[in-house]
Order: C-alpha cells, then structure tokens, then sequence
C-alpha cells in the first residue's frame, strides 16, 4: 500500500505525539536504556499466569482461535510474558527484541522450564529480514518503540505497521501501554486539565492503521492492583522510571500521605489500569 496524504497525515500527527512523550523519557541510548532495566522487567515471567496474561489469552483464543498448529512472532518481546504465556498454546513463538539482556532472561527461563517452541532473535523489528517468513499472529505487546530507526528516532509507524501486516498471514495484535489511575492523579497535580491530550497513542495508531485500510478493532482490559511500597522514597523513585517526572517531591509527598493506607510494614496504594488492545483480522 501506498503512502497516500491520508495515511502521510496520521503518521505525522502519531510521529509528532510519540515525539512529546519521547522527550519526557529519559533515554540516551535506546540499547542501553533497556539493557539497564532487563533485570527489573525479568520479574515479568513470574507473571505469564496473571489474570492479565490470562485475559489476553482468552482474547486470542476467541478472535483468532489459537491452538497448536498457530505461529506467533513476538516484536519488542522484552523479557517474553507473552511468548512464554503463550507456548503452552500454540505451536511456536519467535520473540524478538533489540536488548541482548532482555531477551537472555528469557532464553535462561525456557531452558529452566524446558520450553522448546520459543525462539529468540535480538534485533531491531525494522531490521527483521521479511525472507524468515510469516506467522500466524503478529503481536506487539506495549513496544510502541519498535519503530525506531537506526538513528534512534521515531519516524516510521507507516513502515512498521505495514510489516506486522506483511508478515502476519492471519492478522495483527497491538496492545497499548496501560494507562493508570495514579499516573492519571498526579498529572492532574502538575498540569492543567486544559493541557491534556484528548487521544492517546494508540488513538492516533488506530486512525493511521483505518488509513492503511486495516479497519482495526479496539478492546479494553480493566485491572484492579495493589501498589505496594515500604517507604516514600521507594514511591517516589518508581515515579521516575523512564520519564522525567514533572511532579516535585512535596507533591508527591502529599499524595502519598493522601492516598497510602499503612498496613503493618507496608504502604498500599489502590490502582486501576486500562489496556487497549487494537487488533485486525486479514
């Protein structure tokens, strides 16, 4: 498909909105800001029987009815949740991801668990060679920033939506990062609700993939969690966890009295997340 205006337009309007969040984050480097942080994101595989990762299952088994005979290609894969939920599920999974150290977590949990249908490639998702072939599902599970480009911009959604396409011989599965009840509040604490963007990410994607004629669904997952914290500075650090935060320490201090219930030695902060998953059938 052709880049026509409509298509050039909700690119440029995603590109241009990636590009503010972009400079919020603090990343120099994106091999080594994800390298830094493959140790944290490990914990993730003690997850891949969550009711969140149960409910993307159960989302791909009545969509596209996956089952033993289905291939899975894993973009911006990370340390695996969703290849090692899945590999009970389905024929094979080929996770692929930018950070070595991302992906050796992973490659340390299937020989753990001997899981022989996960296979991994550390590359970036624009560099994948097409000639490996197609999958069944092509699945990118919050790594909007698979479209990253050897000069660690952000400028090629089109190109990268376009390939998940190619390469899916059934159809194509995104699922946005959560947005959060916390995040939510404490925005409203440092900027002005005029301020605030009406669409997020992936309601600007999903007007460049109907531009690419690719007529995407969208569903929501809805999660109620308890944000554990032992002390403020452990609250206040993971606000700094790839953005620069906005919000002062006196703000967050007063959210934090406000908002934490103690319970014996810990601080819990109640919390409420939404996933949006935006996906189509070929």
């Amino acid at each position: 498909m052709k880049k026509n205006k409509e298509i050039s337009f909700w690119d440029s309007i995603f590109n241009e909105y990636f590009s503010k969040d972009l400079a919020e984050r603090d990343m120099t480097g994106i091999l080594e800001f994800w390298n830094k942080r493959a140790d944290k994101f490990a914990g993730m595989l003690k997850e891949i029987n969550s009711p969140y990762t149960n409910s993307i299952k159960d989302f791909l088994k009545e969509e596209f009815k996956i089952g033993e005979q289905t291939s899975v290609l894993d973009i911006g894969a990370g340390t695996g949740i969703i290849s090692a939920s899945l590999c009970d599920e389905v024929k094979d999974c080929m996770a692929v991801d930018i950070s070595p150290n991302m992906l050796k977590h992973l490659d340390d949990f299937t020989r753990d668990k001997k899981i022989n249908n996960i296979t991994t490639l550390c590359s970036r998702w624009m560099d994948v060679d097409d000639t490996m072939g197609c999958y069944d599902i092509v699945i990118c599970h919050r790594a909007f920033g698979v479209s990253s480009t050897d000069s660690e911009d952000y400028p090629d959604f089109y190109r990268s939506v376009k390939k998940m396409n190619d390469m899916a011989k059934r159809g194509v599965v995104i699922i946005s990062p959560a947005k959060d009840s916390l995040k939510q509040e404490l925005k409203e604490i440092h900027s002005p609700r005029d301020n605030f963007e009406p669409l997020d990410k992936c309601d600007h994607l999903y007007n460049l993939c109907y531009a690419m004629r690719y007529f995407p669904q969208v569903k929501y997952i809805l999660r109620n969690e308890e944000l554990v914290y032992y002390k403020f500075d452990e609250f206040y650090e993971s606000l700094q966890h790839g953005k620069r935060s906005k919000i002062t320490k006196k703000q967050a201090m007063e959210y934090f009295a406000n908002k934490a219930r103690k319970q014996c030695e810990k601080y819990i902060i109640d919390n409420t997340k939404r996933t949006k998953i935006l996906w189509w059938i070929k």
